[in-house]
């Protein structure tokens, strides 16, 4: 939005640009979760409700192994 507002683009293209950057930055992530082995996905899908995910999240916790 910086380029938009220093007129390197207009509204529609640098909303385009956030999108597109937003989307290589979450698949940058994804990469690096999935290279860690500690890490662990929860799966969502449909409505989000944060005290479903947050209970998910603290069960995955309890089922880890602790690191050695």
């Amino acid at each position: 939005m910086i380029a938009h507002l220093e007129g390197q683009y207009d509204r529609d293209e640098a909303v385009e640009q956030v999108k597109i950057r937003t989307r290589r930055f979450a698949r940058g992530q994804e990469t690096w979760f999935r290279n860690m082995d500690e890490s662990r996905v929860i799966e969502r899908s449909g409505e989000w409700d944060i005290d479903v995910a947050a209970d998910e999240i603290l069960q995955a916790g309890q089922d880890l192994q602790p690191l050695e």
